[in-house]
């Protein structure tokens, strides 16, 4: 199994590195550039699902980056706003906790008549993706037109999502603010 899951993190990973000149964050599905921030999961399962981490989440929102979220689906890119995705996506209801990946959210990738979409396994909630080359990626990368971007981001920070679990450990929240 670990081969299979380390054979889906590389697929198309040479273009993120490579020619958008993506750093990876440790050993997980975000990388860094600039003022860029994006989450690039690799789905190269038949049921077509993905998870995103809170920690990651969390990595983003400490930042002013611009966030996008960057799907590898096979051979395919597919794209969407950080922000609106997890503001269409991601909530503290239909968040999932395990002992080995931690708080995440369950995602399938469907596609429809009006395209791709990112559906919250739990929710049901869903947020458009757009299907995009590599000459649309170097694109949106460029620097001159993030600029405005985070420019309204900086303006408008994200409340923190607060989990309601009961855990005898510290929780993710503790453990962030300092709480015991």
């Amino acid at each position: 199994m670990a081969g299979n899951v380390s054979a889906s993190i590389k697929t198309n990973k040479d273009v993120l590195t490579y020619i958008l000149g993506l750093q990876q964050v440790s050993n997980t599905t975000a990388f860094t550039k600039e003022n860029h921030f994006v989450l690039s999961p690799s789905i190269q399962n038949s049921h077509h699902w993905f998870d995103v981490r809170e920690v990651n989440i969390k990595r983003y929102r400490e930042q002013t980056k611009k966030g996008h979220l960057l799907i590898r689906l096979f051979d395919k890119f597919l794209y969407t706003d950080l922000d609106i995705f997890l503001e269409q996506t991601v909530s503290t209801e239909s968040m999932v906790v395990t002992e080995v990946s931690g708080t995440h959210w369950k995602f399938n990738v469907k596609l429809d008549s009006n395209g791709y979409y990112a559906l919250n396994q739990t929710s049901k909630k869903r947020c458009s993706l757009k299907e995009v080359s590599v000459d649309e990626l170097i694109s949106i990368f460029n620097e001159e037109t993030v600029q405005q971007t985070l420019e309204e981001k900086a303006q408008v920070i994200p409340e923190p999502i607060q989990p309601e679990i009961d855990k005898p450990k510290r929780s993710f929240w503790q453990k962030l603010f300092g709480g015991f």
